[in-house]
C-alpha cells in the first residue's frame, strides 16, 4: 500500500535524481527521508492557521522541513493591502511566539537551519497580487516582511491579468508586466498557477 510518505519520498527521490542525471532509487528508507529537505508547497497549519505545539509536532513528525502557507486574501475588494499586512505580521509573530518550534524562512540559510534544528520552517506566500492594491512598490514592502512567493492571479481577473476561469483570456496587463519585473527584481518566486493560458504564456 502506498502511503503519503512513500509517495512524497519517491517523488522527491525522482526529482533529485533527475536534476543530477542519475537513476532514481527504487526505494527510500527512513534514513534517506530523515536527511531530505521536504517542503509542502501549499500547506496550512489548520484551525485558521493558528499554530499550537500539537499541530507543529504533527507536521514535523510527518517529515516536513517547511510548509509554504498562504497569507492574506484572494480576489478584489477593499482593504486587501491593510488586511494582508496584518496577516503577514501575525504569521511572523506566531514564529516569534514559538521560537523553539518555528522559524520564518526568508533565506536558504533559514531553511537549512529549520532542518538542522528540527524546527518547522514557515514560508509566506500570496495566491493573488490583489494585496498590492495597484501599487508595485508594495512588492518590496511585503518582501521585507517575509513574503517569498507571489501568485500573479487567482482564477479570476485582477489588475495584473486574467485568471484560469476568465473566458476572455486576455493575458497580462501593462501593470501585470510591471509587477512581474518587480517580483523578479526583489527575487521573489513568481507563481503562475490559477493563471489564464495566455497570461501564463506571456
Amino acid at each position: 500500500m502506498t502511503t503519503r510518505r512513500t509517495f512524497l519520498t519517491g517523488g522527491t527521490a525522482f526529482a533529485a535524481s533527475a536534476l543530477v542525471g542519475a537513476a532514481p532509487p527504487s526505494r527510500w528508507d527512513e534514513r534517506d527521508y530523515a536527511r531530505a529537505t521536504v517542503i509542502d508547497g501549499q500547506g496550512s497549519t489548520g484551525g485558521g492557521q493558528r499554530m499550537t505545539p500539537k499541530v507543529i509536532e504533527a507536521i514535523r513528525s510527518a517529515g516536513m522541513t517547511a510548509i509554504s502557507m498562504t497569507v492574506g486574501r484572494v480576489g478584489s475588494g477593499p482593504g486587501q493591502f491593510h488586511d494582508s499586512v496584518a496577516e503577514v505580521a501575525r504569521v511572523a509573530q506566531m514564529c516569534l511566539d514559538h521560537p523553539k518550534l518555528l522559524i520564518l524562512v526568508r533565506t536558504a540559510a533559514d531553511l537549512a537551519e529549520a532542518k538542522r534544528s528540527g524546527r518547522l520552517g514557515i514560508v509566506c506566500n500570496f495566491q493573488d497580487t490583489s494585496p498590492l492594491e495597484g501599487d508595485i512598490a508594495h512588492v518590496a514592502l511585503f518582501r521585507a516582511m517575509g513574503v517569498r512567493m507571489i501568485q500573479l492571479t487567482y482564477n479570476t481577473r485582477n489588475l495584473a491579468g486574467d485568471g484560469a476561469i476568465e473566458r476572455a483570456d486576455a493575458g497580462l496587463s501593462d501593470y501585470g508586466r510591471g509587477v512581474i519585473a518587480e517580483i523578479e527584481a526583489q527575487k521573489i518566486a513568481l507563481d503562475l498557477s490559477h493563471g489564464g493560458a495566455r497570461t501564463i504564456a506571456e
